[in-house]
Formats: C-alpha cells, structure tokens, sequence
C-alpha cells in the first residue's frame, strides 16, 4: 500500500543489527496488494458526527482515507468485516510506557490500603509514606511489547515518553509514523523542576527552582496538582498566575495531567483559557482515593481527554481506562457523560488538544486511516449512543483488525489472508484464531522473537485479564489520612443516606455527585465542598 514500506523496514532492520543480533535477510513483507486501493466494508462506521451503516471505507496508498461509499467497489481489494464495527484508532492521552512492563501492582486494589494526599508521598516516601515506585525499562522488547499490549485493544497513538520506532505514534518521544505536526509535542513530568524528593513540596508561595513559559510553537503537556492536598494545589498555582516568580503558561496549547487538587476558581482559569485537561481515573482513585473535579469541568465546557497513566497503578490499555470512566460516571455521576462524550475523550478531543484533528481520531475523507475493527457478531443498534457504549464495553478478544496510517499492525488472519503476505515469526493464536502481529516491519524483531524475550524477563501479559478482581479499584476510598486526621474519611459506598458515596450526608452540596471533601478543601475552600456542578445564572 505505501511504496516506502520496503526502504522502511530494512532502515529499521538495519538499527537493530549488532555483533550479538546478526542482521535478517530475505523476508518477504507484508505487501497489501499494489494494483489495487484497500477497501473495508464494515456493518457499522463510527464517527464523530455519528454512526453509518453498511459502509465501504476506501484506503489511499498514502495511508489516509479516501472514501466512505455505500457501493461496493468492482475489481479491488475488499476486507469484508460485515459482524464488525470500524472505528477511529484509540489516542491515549497520558502513559508512561517504559513503566509498564511490571503490570499492576495489587497493593494498590486493597480496599484498606491507604491513600496518598501528593505523588511524592508515594514516589519520593516523603512525609513518612513509604516508597512505591515500579522501575523504568529500556530494553527494546520490553518497550515494544508494552506498546504492543495497547495495540492489540485498538489504540493507535500515544502522547507520551518511553516508546519504541513503530507501532504507535508516540508523540513527544520517536518520530510520528507519517503524521505532519503543526507544533512540537512536549511532554514535561516536572514543569516546576520540583522532582528532588521532599524538598519541594510547597503549600504556599513559589519557591520552586523553575518556573516554565509558555511556547507558541509547542503543545506543552504537563503534570500539574496531582494529589488531594494543598501543596498538589500550589502547582497550579505557580502555572496559573503571573505574581512573584510564577508565569502564566494557559493556553490552548497546554494539556493538563491529573488535575485532582483543585478548586472551582481553578476550573475556570483552565477552562477560559481553552485548556485541555488529561483524565486518569483508575490510577488517581489507586493512589489518592479520588479523581479530579470532572463533573464540573464538563459544566465549564473544559476538553477532557484520557489517560491511562501507567499500569502500575492504573490500566494497561484504554479500553481498560473507559471501562473505569463510564463505571465511576454512572455510579457516582448521575450519568453527566454520555457514552458519546466518554469515546470522545480516547478519540477527538486529545487530537483537539495536539492540534491534529484534519489528521487523526475520527473517520472521515483526508484523514489518516488509523483504524480498528471489533467483533459485533450479531448485534443490532438502535441508536448511535448503544454504538459508542458497544465500543466502550469492548475488550482486546474483540480486536479483529488494527490499523496505522494504511499499514496493518495485527489482525485476525480470516480477515487479512490475501490481502497481506504471511511472515514467519509473526503469528499467533489468540482467543481460538490465528491472528498476524506486525512486529516484524514495524520494529526488527519478530514477534517470536519479543515473546521469548518477554517470557524469561516475566513482563506483564499482553491481554490482561478483565474478569480479574485484584485490579486496582474502580471506586473512591479515602480512610483516616494521618496527614490530615480532620479530613472526613468515605468508602464510596452507596446508601439512601449518601446517594454519592462522598461521605457526606448532612448538607452535601451536590447529592447525586460525587465530590467529598478534600484536604486541599480544608485548607484552601473554608472547610466546604467544591462543588460538582457548575451554579447555573
């Protein structure tokens, strides 16, 4: 389909060659067939702007898509996924991928564990927390094999650090598999320079020893108010206000990560800055015992994007991470999401955010065909949200077919066979089917090769279990915080009592949301709630 795919490989075959891994020769790739564009024909087509029935999506050889017909195209190349449902590839907005080859770590399901109020309680055993930190990789097969990992459930980017050449575009780190990039991507863990263990960590003032600016030419991604405390506060501060030594970095070109210790004034400087605001459940809730304010910054028209973190203490893949979004938007949110706004926070908004929405996460005529098939069987949809709610309630065993910009990253081989050709090396049997696995042209090493390695070094599985119960907990917990003994203690159980499961039954100031009171509530609020929702003129 691309003409560059031969000249590709062997450069990347060729990066990988060394006295201990002698260079492979004579492979025959996978070529999709050159006399003819790739048609999919799929039962369902999901959009932004709304779910088609029936359609064939054409494929440009430049890899973009070139047309949605209801007619069937004479005389080419057709994958014919009529029990299938085409969908943008996922974007995950925030992980650290060089940090996931450990997988979770089940301390953190523990109902009775203790909850941290900053990331350097935890990363740092400051404040007399004790240390959890999973180690950095950066071993090629483990990095490959992490980003393999959320392939095989459909996502094709990543905006993040800790990749490796091929599979997804990981944006802020290795080159972006044929995008055009209108700014530079930046990641920063550190904006305020604070990650010298405990010495940092300031409720007040802005002593830190940077203070970042904004770039115009940059979209500039950035941790900022992880944890539940004032001093997680105080990082936002310092971004947000031009007083003293701060900089006021908003912007449109500025994404957010975490978000957790915020109040309502925050909300809305992010939100009239146009801001976007990077969401990681299942790891805030793991770690902090609640999550940021998303409820209100839904009300305040804020771009939510998500983010699986890491897996560590949150999910492998994403699908995994909006199976926690819509479980904690349903249980403790009155449902102020609709299923079409959750997929939107893996798909459209993070492209908003990196300014690629003319290139990736959504389908349609120009853009890139980053695309993935799931397995509908036959399931009927009556309307288009039971469409964007099929697609959040699927797992990686329905992952048929990936695609990257035209090229073909996995895919289950009843659909593939003669459209590409067979490598040695590069398939597998999944889920009772053989299923080819493109690690070959996208990375020099085969994927025999990837799985032995990942074998002897004990990484973490490639399709994590969803039926498992020790993964890190889906619901908000905070027990007696030493930090702070008055800060009221919640389970994020449900009663007639505490609809929200916020601990508060007495004059809670949003009873069908949950928002319980913070130790940055304490100290920095009066006392009080920040509201849920925004107060209506």
């Amino acid at each position: 389909m691309k003409n560059t795919a031969c000249l590709l490989f062997f450069f990347l075959t060729a990066c990988t060659c060394n006295v201990f891994r002698p260079c492979k020769t004579e492979i025959v790739l996978p070529v999709l067939n050159e006399k003819y564009d790739l048609w999919i024909y799929a039962k369902y087509v999901v959009s932004n702007d709304g779910i088609l029935k029936n359609k064939y999506v054409g494929i440009r050889r430049d890899g973009t898509i070139g047309e949605i017909s209801d007619q069937k195209p004479l005389h080419e190349t057709i994958i014919d996924a009529g029990r299938h449902i085409l969908a943008p590839g996922f974007i995950n907005a925030h992980d650290h991928l060089a940090y996931n080859h450990r997988g979770p770590s089940y301390k953190y399901a523990s109902f009775r564990a203790e909850r941290y109020n900053h990331r350097r309680d935890w990363s740092g055993g400051c404040r007399g927390y004790e240390k959890r930190q999973n180690k950095k990789t950066g071993r090629p097969a483990f990095l490959i094999w992490n980003e393999l990992r959320q392939v095989v459930a459909g996502t094709t980017s990543n905006i993040g650090n800790g990749g490796y050449r091929g599979f997804l575009r990981n944006f802020g780190d290795f080159p972006n598999e044929g995008l055009t990039l209108s700014k530079e991507i930046w990641n920063d863990t550190f904006p305020l320079k604070d990650n010298d263990e405990c010495k940092h960590m300031l409720e007040k003032g802005d002593d830190y020893p940077f203070h970042p600016q904004n770039k115009p030419d940059n979209v500039y991604i950035i941790h900022v108010a992880e944890g539940k405390d004032a001093v997680a506060r105080n990082e936002f501060v310092n971004i947000s206000s031009d007083e003293g030594k701060r900089n006021n970095i908003l912007g449109e070109n500025i994404g957010l990560i975490h978000m957790v210790g915020v109040l309502e004034q925050d909300v809305k400087k992010v939100a009239d800055a146009k801001a976007t605001v990077i969401w990681s459940p299942r790891s805030n809730f793991a770690l902090y015992g609640v999550t940021a304010p998303v409820s209100l910054m839904k009300d305040y028209g804020i771009n939510l994007a998500l983010g699986t973190d890491w897996a560590y203490s949150g999910s492998a893949h994403i699908l995994e991470e909006l199976k926690v979004a819509a479980d904690y938007n349903e249980k403790y949110l009155n449902n102020i999401f609709t299923a079409k706004e959750l997929w939107q926070m893996a798909t459209v908004n993070p492209a908003k955010l990196m300014q690629l929405s003319d290139q990736i996460g959504d389908i349609r005529p120009g853009m890139q065909a980053d695309l993935v098939l799931f397995y509908l069987g036959d399931r009927e949809f009556k309307t288009d949200e039971e469409a964007y709610k099929a697609i959040i309630s699927m797992d990686s065993s329905k992952t048929d077919l990936v695609m990257r910009g035209g090229t073909i990253l996995y895919g289950r081989w009843t659909l593939l066979d003669g459209v590409i050709s067979d490598i040695p090396g590069d398939f597998d049997e999944f889920f009772g089917a053989k299923y080819y696995i493109g690690a070959t042209v996208e990375t020099g090493y085969s994927y025999e090769e990837l799985l032995a390695a990942n074998k002897r070094g004990g990484t973490y599985r490639l399709f994590p279990n969803l039926s498992r119960k020790k993964t890190p907990i889906t619901y908000p917990v905070s027990l007696k915080n030493k930090l702070y003994p008055a800060a009221p203690a919640y389970t994020g159980q449900i009663s007639p009592a505490d609809p929200d499961g916020d601990g508060i039954t007495v004059k809670d100031s949003d009873p069908e949301y949950f928002n319980p009171i913070r130790p940055v509530d304490q100290t920095d609020n009066a006392g009080r709630q920040t509201r849920a929702r925004r107060l209506k003129k």
